[in-house]
């Protein structure tokens, strides 16, 4: 798979080292990304985080907003650059 995820990283943190060079330890990490299984191999893939909800019928006649289930959708094509995800391993 492409190396946007990396790229970005380093460019954030040459950015944000740039824009506070009284501070120590620097870093930068991208969040929304995670392991999963494909093809018997540990991948690294872009994941957004889903919320699913909807107003249901009261006895009373009203509607009441309920969260259903929340989940994780992996990304196909990278969220950046937009390279398909390889199957079979990186």
């Amino acid at each position: 798979m492409c190396g946007c995820k990396k790229d970005i990283e380093s460019r954030l943190l040459d950015r944000f080292r740039k824009d506070n060079p009284a501070a120590s330890d620097h870093s930068a990490e991208l969040k929304g990304y995670g392991m999963a299984v494909i093809d018997n191999t540990m991948q690294l893939l872009g994941v957004m985080p889903i919320e699913l909800s909807a107003a249901y019928p009261m006895k009373g006649g009203t509607l009441r907003k309920q969260k259903k289930t929340k989940q994780i959708m992996f990304f196909n094509y990278c969220p950046f650059c937009g390279e398909k995800v390889s199957k079979g391993g990186a």
